[in-house]
């Protein structure tokens, strides 16, 4: 009979067994050394994936490198997630296409391979095609390209156009004469939305200084009109202001108001209409998210009209020339 022995140390009550080979712990009939695996590998599938998964001692470092700098080894257009043990090219997936240059047009009614950039040759915008095109400013980020010229009706629109260019939808405008006002104005000819809506229009404009063009919003009943836009300061200084004006008619202003706006020629305006069903509260930024929106105007929306209609509007009271407005951005 073999004997057990056991040492206790002290007073935590450790105890050390020290056991001699007995017929109460009898041996195990066969099994490993340890630090072995016994048993069929191919039977343990989760330990032969993960092993599988493992680089082997052939597969360096180097080879990984030189894989993903020699994608074709893939195959041609392909591109390797990873590699085998080996070092070889595993899970060999198409590789995403390189950008493509085209005009607005052609890449909007193209459908190339999902992950596809676009650089329009025409317009600003650039373009990432997954299962649709998804369009955005370069330094602003997302847009939503406006909708067609065809989908507004024109008042008052002599000499005026509103097409489709350049990515976006550009609307011109001539002069009217030395501070004669006649709006050019174009509408959803869908109608006039359910209220409560909000609605923004980004654009570059183009427009002589020191006169009071103004360009932006307007809504109208059919015959009056409520126009919410910018314009440049008379006095020399450049700066942009917003310009406000209820009219009678397409000539006829009845009442005014402008408020200075820290932008300059050349940056991005943007402009958002909001009808909550009790106002008409008009926002200005530079930004199309409206990260740096802040409201210029707030009136009751049947104050002076009934609203029918909403659109776009421009009002260029000079004597030579004319003006336009290139919109980026329009949730119209």
């Amino acid at each position: 009979m073999k004997r057990i022995y056991a040492v206790f140390l002290g007073a935590v009550g450790v105890i050390a067994l020290l056991m001699a080979q007995s017929s109460v712990f009898p041996p195990s009939s066969g099994g490993g050394v340890w630090g072995s695996i016994t048993g069929t590998l191919s039977a343990q599938a989760d330990l032969a994936s993960a092993l599988a998964a493992k680089l082997d001692t052939s597969g360096t470092a180097a080879k990984a490198t030189a894989l993903a700098s020699t994608p074709s080894k893939c195959g041609a257009g392909n591109y390797p997630l990873g590699v085998d043990t080996g070092g070889n090219a595993q899970n060999c997936t198409a590789a995403g296409p390189a950008p493509t240059s085209n005009t607005c047009a052609t890449l909007t009614a193209s459908t190339p391979a999902s992950g596809t950039l676009g650089i329009p040759t025409d317009g600003p915008l650039w373009g990432l095609y997954t299962s649709s095109w998804a369009w955005f400013l370069p330094g602003f980020g997302p847009v939503t390209r406006p909708q067609a010229a065809a989908n507004f009706t024109t008042v008052n629109f002599t000499g005026a156009t509103l097409t489709d260019a350049n990515c976006g939808l550009f609307f011109t405008a001539p002069a009217n004469g030395a501070s004669t006002n006649s709006i050019k104005f174009a509408y959803l000819t869908a109608g006039y939305p359910g209220t409560p809506w909000t609605k923004t229009v980004c654009f570059l404009p183009t427009f002589r200084g020191n006169d009071y063009t103004g360009m932006g919003f307007a809504v109208s009943d059919g015959t009056k009109y409520i126009t919410w836009g910018v314009g440049i300061d008379s006095a020399g200084t450049n700066s942009f202001h917003s310009v406000i004006y209820t009219w009678t008619n397409t000539s006829s202003p009845t009442t005014s108001g402008t408020v200075e706006w820290t932008a300059w020629p050349g940056q991005l305006m943007c402009l958002t209409l909001n009808d909550d069903a009790t106002n008409f509260n008009f926002y200005t930024s530079n930004n199309p998210n409206d990260l740096t929106r802040t409201r210029i105007d707030q009136r009751a929306r049947t104050a002076f009209l009934t609203p029918t209609q909403m659109g776009i509007f421009m009002n260029v009271p000079q004597a030579t020339t004319g003006a336009s407005m290139l919109i980026l951005h329009s949730t119209l």
